[in-house]
């Protein structure tokens, strides 16, 4: 013991195999299955299971059995942190097969999150194009409903003033503007109050 005075650090020898790799297996199969986010505490255990093992071929079924856990893991980091962990921890004990097994996996969660980064890559430039796209058009249509909203009044202003002072004869104002005679009085009464309001 190493006397700190406050407090005493003693320090004593721990063994994996005190530890139950029943168990271990056990948790971390249940947190995957109801997908819970592992802890690094979880990501350890998964990597030393395999040692907490003394006899050799149970351990080298352990290490299959951590590696098919860990491949299960949903979340990407995760999941590379427990493979590469599995190993290089049971270096000693792992199969060639289990070995090669695991690189296979871990190469393909570097190429799934390359494959997923350039989806949402493509995902975002397309949305950006659409989006472009869309308010281009949008602009377009706005643009063009409110030009002829612009040319129709003035037109139609233009007409009803030269009737209203008879430079022009009120059947060719008529068919200057493509209204009835119904039409075209409404307006022009129409017309005629706007502008007196605006004189008064």
């Amino acid at each position: 013991p190493v006397n700190f005075g406050c407090f005493e650090l003693t320090i004593e020898e721990g063994f994996l195999t005190e530890l139950d790799g029943d168990e271990i297996y056990r948790e971390i199969d249940e947190k995957i299955v109801n997908k819970k986010m592992l802890l690094e505490e979880d990501i350890m255990k998964l990597v030393i299971m395999p040692l907490t093992y003394l006899d050799r071929k149970k351990k080298q079924e352990a290490v299959s059995d951590a590696a098919q856990l860990a491949g299960a893991i949903e979340d990407d980091r995760a999941r590379m942190m427990a493979l590469a962990g599995i190993l290089v921890f049971a270096d000693k004990i792992i199969s060639e097969s289990d070995a090669e097994s695991i690189r296979r996996r871990i190469a393909m969660t570097k190429i799934e999150a390359i494959i997923e980064r350039e989806k949402e890559e493509a995902l975002r430039k397309n949305t950006e194009q659409v989006t472009e796209q869309v308010t281009e058009k949008v602009t377009e249509q706005v643009t063009e409903q409110v030009t002829k909203k612009v040319t129709r009044d003035v037109t139609f202003n233009l007409i009803f003033d030269l009737v209203n002072s008879g430079s022009l004869a009120r059947e060719e104002g008529m068919k200057r503007v493509g209204l009835s005679d119904d039409e075209f009085g409404k307006e022009l009464e129409k017309y005629r109050r706007e502008h007196a309001t605006n004189q008064a």
